[in-house]
């Protein structure tokens, strides 16, 4: 989590098409160039929640 992200929880299709619309929406709103970097964080046992990577900030 960091001061220029947006964290998104959710299945992978979900969030990457939640990506891929913002994506086209900076396009569509007239931007010249965009660019969308994406971070996949996942395991075995799992990936933190947004909840649980926050959590130490919101003490």
């Amino acid at each position: 989590v960091g001061p220029l992200e947006t964290t998104i929880e959710g299945p992978f299709e979900a969030a990457f098409a939640a990506a891929h619309a913002a994506h086209l929406a900076c396009i569509e709103a007239g931007a010249l160039h965009v660019v969308t970097i994406i971070k996949i964080a996942d395991g075995v046992a799992g990936s933190m929640t947004i909840a649980e990577k926050t959590a130490k900030w919101r003490e």
